[in-house]
C-alpha cells in the first residue's frame, strides 16, 4: 500500500529570533510570529493509546502554548509509535554529547539530535487499505 503524507515543520525559536535581530523588528521573532502559527493551525492530538517512552517526544506537552485549535490547516500525528523512535533520539543525544533539554519539539524548542521533528499536515479523514 502506498504511503503519502505532507510534513508540517516550524523553524527553531533561535532561528526566528535571529531573523528579528537581523531585521531590527521583533515582529520576526518566535514570539512575534507565534500568534500567526497558531491562527492557521488546528492540531488533532493523537489517541491516548499512542504514547512515547519519553513524553518530550510527543506533542502533549503544553500543546496549548504553541499550537492552534481553530485554523484551516489540520495537523495530526501518526496513529502508531515504535519504541525504536525514543531509542533513536536517546542515541542521537548520547552520540552528540549534549544533554536532552527538550520540552516540546514543536514549540520552537528543537531537539539538537538532528532528528526532524515534524507532524503530518494532512487531516486523517478515512482509513484506507
Amino acid at each position: 500500500m502506498p504511503n503519502s503524507s505532507t510534513r508540517y515543520v516550524r523553524g527553531s525559536r533561535a532561528d526566528y529570533d535571529a531573523w528579528a535581530q537581523l531585521s531590527g523588528s521583533d515582529e520576526w521573532s518566535w514570539d512575534g510570529l507565534l500568534p500567526y502559527f497558531k491562527k492557521h493551525q488546528t492540531i488533532d492530538l493523537p489517541s491516548d493509546k499512542v504514547k512515547a517512552g519519553d513524553p518530550k517526544n510527543m506533542p502533549h506537552v503544553d500543546h496549548e502554548k504553541s499550537h492552534g485549535t481553530g485554523g484551516p490547516i489540520h495537523t495530526s500525528f501518526n496513529d502508531h509509535r515504535m519504541p525504536l523512535e525514543d531509542d533513536f533520539v536517546k542515541a542521537a543525544y548520547e552520540h552528540g554529547g549534549k544533554e536532552n533539554t527538550l520540552k516540546d519539539a514543536w514549540s520552537g524548542d528543537h531537539s539538537e539530535s538532528g532528528r526532524p521533528m515534524c507532524i503530518d499536515g494532512a487531516r486523517k479523514a478515512c482509513k484506507c487499505g
